[in-house]
């Protein structure tokens, strides 16, 4: 888990709701790159993941 409890709540809470993606700009979460099978990426990435898909 992250140093900061806020980090920590929306991770429990991507898990919970099964997410697939997490987007933020935080970079202790993105240097974790994944959590519970959801893929943690930064906007640029996520878009760049929405254009490849369309």
């Amino acid at each position: 888990m992250l140093r900061d409890e806020p980090d920590n709540r929306n991770l429990e809470c991507a898990a919970a709701g099964r997410a697939r993606c997490i987007v933020t700009g935080d970079r202790a979460m993105l240097d974790l790159r994944e959590h519970a099978g959801a893929q943690i990426v930064a906007l640029r990435q996520f878009l760049d993941l929405l254009e490849t898909r369309s």
